[in-house]
C-alpha cells in the first residue's frame, strides 16, 4: 500500500475540509480524476506521470518517501509541487494550498493508492 492511501493522510485532509477519494489503481484514479471535479490529485511518483499524461486538469502533486534532494527538486520542477510524506502529515497542507491554486474551483481531493 502506497504512502498516499496512510490513514494519517487522509484524517488530516479531512480533519481541514478536503474529500478524500481514494483509487485502487491509476486507471481507477483517472477514470475518477475524469468523472469528478478535484482540485489536487496526490499520486504516488509511479503513478503521477501517468495522470499528467492524461490530461488531468487538476494539479498532480507526487508524494515521495524519503526522496533524495535531487530527487524532490526534480519532481518540483516537473509538477510545480511535490510532497515528502516522511516530514509528516501536517507539512502537506501548505502545499496542498499552493497546488489546489492551479487546480479546478471545487474543494476536494484525490489519493491514488497502490495495493
Amino acid at each position: 500500500m502506497g504512502v498516499v492511501s496512510s490513514s494519517e493522510f487522509g484524517s488530516t485532509l479531512e480533519t481541514v475540509g478536503h474529500h478524500v477519494h481514494k483509487c485502487s489503481d491509476a486507471t481507477a484514479c483517472s477514470k475518477a480524476v475524469a468523472e469528478g471535479h478535484f482540485d489536487v490529485v496526490l499520486a504516488d511518483p509511479s503513478d503521477a506521470a501517468q495522470l499528467k499524461a492524461s490530461g488531468a486538469k487538476p494539479s498532480v502533486v507526487p508524494v515521495l518517501m524519503k526522496p533524495s534532494k535531487e530527487d524532490l527538486a526534480r519532481a518540483k520542477t516537473e509538477y510545480g509541487q511535490a510532497f515528502d510524506a516522511s516530514r509528516g502529515s501536517l507539512r502537506l497542507l501548505p502545499v496542498l494550498n499552493t497546488a489546489s491554486k492551479t487546480g479546478s474551483s471545487a474543494k476536494s481531493g484525490a489519493e491514488k493508492t497502490n495495493p
